[in-house]
């Protein structure tokens, strides 16, 4: 029974090394194009940050820690583990040991690096430079941090690491830090994310604000400058799709058109999503947030999938969350365009003199890029004794259409030559135009097709005397 026991042990135990040996290298394979084919200059400081930015707003798939992440990136940047301990992996909270233990404090010499606290920093001996590495942690009982300490001192105190990060900018102030941190928490929790962070910290002790630890404030322990070189850029050796799923799986989409149009949600069990895909076509694609029913978003472009479907690129008017969006998800918002759709207006001087005629000027243009056209444009002018939201109580308008363009000029046009101001009466008056803009959209997710949509620039008000 013994031996049976022993036996089952053993087993266990071999399971568990095997297991242990597969999850890193299946974790590493998930990334190992994205920094393997990162194009460097050659600084490696620059690529480190350069890679870092890249990854903003993705998954670190490798599914490491902070520590973590900073290896990837130091892979990428191609500085070797004579620079940087490139086996970091997990996160502890113990000085010199777990992810802290490539770079910590008092082992920064044997990698060439640069150690400095934020004594350093606060006296102006050291300002942070793009591509250092930023420790935080906190030192028990301390109200003060690394405020008044050397890397000496520091390395004899009972302090804890509990994040690092990549400066990704020269000259942060004493009141701000700039990074690209990895470890970050996300959408999906099964991953860790990377994200630009904006640290608010305390000039006097470095303390950073609104982070506590296990009860303890959080401050800025160490700025370290890995030993950088100057290196002949490298090109990638391999192949020739990216190797980041989202931007593999873009590159098989196409833009059907440019657009910008005014969308209201119909479907409400769909969501907005981080590609344009659906989720049996891509399994890159994230929810970004489900739909509310009879919500407004702006759309911008259009794309067909790799399965022939149209999904719209939008931005959501309500709290400005962009993604993408199905066709069939969504219907027009009427015939409106969207806020910005047009630039200019009609230019009517302050003062009109009674019973003259007087130049209209004015330059609109659609936005650019928008795939919209201006198809038709109304001008109107009110007078005092017009009844106020009323577009019927006009005095005068004049009509162009037919135009088919993205800029118009106003002066010399029908416009200008047919809203006639020796028309109107003494007192305050206002002119307005009217567009009709054509636009493509899909009201079935299968088809393009187009649309007309309306466009009514603000009020412009003068007086007649």
């Amino acid at each position: 029974m013994k031996k049976t026991i022993q036996r089952i042990m053993t087993l266990c135990l071999c399971m568990i090394l095997c297991l242990s040996i597969l999850a890193p290298n299946q974790a590493d394979a998930a990334t190992k194009k994205a920094y393997e084919t990162y194009k460097r200059t050659g600084n490696q400081a620059n690529d480190l940050v350069g890679y870092a930015l890249s990854r903003v707003g993705k998954k670190d798939e490798r599914g490491k820690m902070c520590a973590g992440f900073v290896v990837t990136c130091a892979k990428a940047a191609g500085l070797t583990s004579s620079q940087i301990n490139m086996s970091a992996s997990i996160a502890s909270p113990f000085p010199g040991s777990g992810q802290f233990n490539f770079l910590k404090s008092t082992g920064a010499a044997k990698y060439g690096a640069k150690a400095y606290t934020w004594k350093d920093f606060k006296s102006g001996k050291y300002t942070p430079k793009k591509g250092d590495l930023v420790f935080y942690g906190y030192i028990k009982k301390s109200k003060t941090g690394t405020a008044d300490l050397t890397i000496k001192q520091l390395a004899n105190k009972n302090y804890y690491h509990v994040h690092v990060g990549i400066i990704r900018s020269n000259n942060s102030t004493k009141t701000k830090l700039y990074t690209v941190d990895g470890g970050q928490s996300g959408t999906d929790s099964k991953y860790t994310w990377v994200k630009k962070k904006t640290r608010t910290t305390t000039a006097k002790t470095g303390a950073v604000s609104g982070w506590k630890q296990n009860g303890y404030q959080v401050y800025v322990m160490e700025f370290i400058r890995p030993n950088y070189k100057t290196t002949t850029p490298t090109t990638p050796t391999t192949p020739t799709t990216p190797a980041d799923p989202a931007a593999e799986y873009m590159a098989k989409c196409s833009k059907a058109a440019d657009t910008y149009i005014s969308l209201k949600a119909i479907n409400t069990g769909d969501y907005i999503k981080s590609l344009p895909c659906a989720k049996a076509t891509c399994s890159a694609s994230a929810d970004v947030r489900k739909l509310v029913n009879g919500e407004i978003l702006t759309a911008t472009a259009i794309y067909k999938n790799t399965k022939g479907n149209y999904w719209y690129k939008v931005k959501a008017d309500s709290d400005g969350k962009t993604g993408y969006i199905f066709g069939g998800s969504v219907t027009p918002n009427g015939n409106k365009a969207p806020a910005g759709a047009v630039t200019g207006n009609m230019e009517i001087p302050a003062t009109v003199p009674y019973g003259k005629p007087r130049t209209i000027s004015g330059t609109l243009k659609v936005k650019s890029g928008s795939g919209l056209k201006l198809n038709v444009v109304k001008g109107y002018l009110f007078d005092s004794t017009s009844e106020p939201g009323n577009e019927d109580a006009f005095i005068c308008k004049a009509k162009v259409k037919d135009l088919n363009v993205t800029s118009f000029t106003i002066e010399g046009s029908a416009i200008d030559k047919n809203l006639h101001f020796a028309d109107l009466a003494k007192g305050k008056g206002r002119g307005k135009l009217k567009l009709h803009l054509t636009a493509k959209f899909t009201p079935d997710g299968k088809s393009l097709s187009s649309m007309e949509v309306l466009y009514w620039p603000g009020n412009v008000w003068f007086t007649v005397k």
